[in-house]
């Protein structure tokens, strides 16, 4: 019964997005039955089609399960061609010391690296002979440092070298894959990263922080799956929800900390940077709609600016609200929890004790007494349509950027290495005048979040819950 449910659901063709909640009690077989039923499935996905098995239980990623489903089909080969396990990558590199790697590649970022995980066997060999609970909590801080030092520094160092040296020799994603599949000189990497293999995937099976994460396959742009076109239509199976909104809370939280920046000095950032007059010449000469659009967002800018005030600096009314009961928020903004019932915002010129924009916590009394609508301005407002703004600007930029890429491969007439779209949008960045930490915050994941959106002409709509609510 617990099949025909999924399977029903899953063969569905016609209904292309929509939720599915199978609440049923621990033990009732809803993991055996959903494994059964991608098996099922994959035979009649569409191309380019894919399922997702999302869970943070170690237990339910049932990949024997699944893999017998294969075998006893008499199909056991097609398992390794058709499923992968998506782990980070520093996981995968830990098994670097177990594959021949050629002499070519064994530069000074893999002598590290075999350096460092050959101490992490000895650590890891120290903490099991442990008798002795202070000594093998020492091991144990230890093993955690060295995890860190490969997950932040030595396999980012590794990869990124790999990645240049298959940029050196191939053109294109598929170039790439097809030498890691057939040249003995690159086989290896695919045993070592098998990530190289998604697209030619169907079915993937991965904890949630890795599904939010950005996920690095080598031969192309590192993307968010959400934000890349290959989730598009997928089946996605999330094993035991409750257990992942956690993880997805302080995915965000976390996501939030890395940008020590400050939204509304981005802006302005950006708005001295359109209007420069050495990025107005660059406006002058670009072509069609880039250097449409380019002018509007400039003209956009001025009225943002203008129209808020921004001139002047926004300062919270400090006897309004409890610093100690700050929580960050996703989108780079923060929320505060208000104190004496004062839950409206009210934004007002402080001319008189100096040039700058007060926001006020009131009451609903204080509110409408002190309120004028002539002057004020609404701060949810100003927020949406900044950050509304900037992410025009950024498609923008990258639609730029490949305007130049397809000009330079014109010119070149598809000889040299692939064109690096990341470098050139950095490069634009860095000609709008931005400092370092906002080209890094503008750079997140610039190819997973615009190549599903190539083909659109109307601009992005403002998705933000004070536009839409909740459904």
């Amino acid at each position: 019964m617990i099949k025909t449910i999924i399977d029903n659901y899953f063969q569905n063709d016609d209904q292309k997005t929509g939720l599915m909640l199978l609440s049923l009690p621990t033990g009732s077989g809803k993991t055996h039955n959903v494994i059964n039923s991608i098996y099922d499935r994959i035979p009649s996905l569409a191309q380019h089609q894919k399922v997702f098995f999302i869970t943070n239980l170690k237990k339910n990623l049932d990949l024997e399960k699944l893999e017998g489903c294969y075998r006893a089909a008499g199909r056991g080969q097609d398992y390794q061609n058709e499923v992968l396990q998506i782990k980070s990558n520093a996981d995968y590199i830990q098994k670097i010391l177990e594959i021949q790697i050629p002499e070519q590649f064994k530069k000074e970022s893999y002598r590290k690296l075999v350096k460092i995980i050959n101490d992490l066997k000895r650590t890891e060999g120290y903490i099991k002979k442990s008798q002795d609970p202070h000594v093998g909590h020492i091991f144990r801080d230890n093993k955690d440092k060295i995890l860190g030092d490969i997950r932040l520094k030595l396999e980012p160092e590794f990869r990124k070298f790999i990645s240049s040296e298959l940029k050196k020799n191939f053109n294109t994603p598929n170039q790439k894959l097809d030498a890691i599949k057939n040249n003995s000189t690159y086989q290896w990497i695919g045993e070592l990263y098998p990530s190289v293999y998604t697209k030619e995937r169907k079915v993937f099976f991965l904890s949630m922080k890795k599904f939010l994460s950005q996920h690095a396959t080598l031969i192309e742009p590192s993307y968010h799956f959400l934000n890349n076109p290959i989730t598009e239509n997928a089946v996605i199976v999330l094993d035991e929800f409750d257990s992942t909104k956690d993880t997805v809370s302080n995915h965000y939280i976390e996501e939030a900390l890395n940008y020590r920046g400050e939204i509304l000095s981005t802006f302005k950032q950006i708005r001295s940077g359109l209007n420069n007059e050495q990025i107005s010449k660059k406006i002058i000469i670009s072509k069609g709609p880039i250097k449409e659009q380019l002018e509007a967002l400039r003209h956009e800018s001025n009225r943002i600016y203008d129209e808020f005030l921004l001139n002047l600096s926004y300062k919270t009314n400090e006897g309004d609200i409890d610093r100690n009961r700050n929580f960050l928020f996703h989108s780079d903004t923060f929320i505060s929890i208000l104190s004496k019932s004062k839950d409206y915002i009210r934004t007002t010129p402080n001319i008189a004790e100096g040039n700058n924009m007060l926001i006020s916590f009131e009451s609903h009394d204080r509110y409408n007494k002190n309120a004028n609508y002539q002057i004020d301005v609404s701060l949810y407002s100003l927020l949406r349509q900044v950050n509304n703004f900037i992410r025009r600007f950024r498609r923008t930029v990258f639609l730029w950027a490949q305007t130049l890429v397809s000009d330079t491969m014109n010119a070149s007439d598809q000889g040299g290495g692939e064109p690096q779209i990341e470098k050139i949008i950095s490069t634009i960045y860095y000609d709008f005048s931005l400092t370092e930490d906002v080209v890094h915050f503008l750079m997140k994941d610039i190819e997973g979040r615009y190549t599903s959106r190539k083909k659109e002409k109307q601009p992005l709509r403002d998705t933000s819950f004070y536009t839409n609510g909740f459904n």
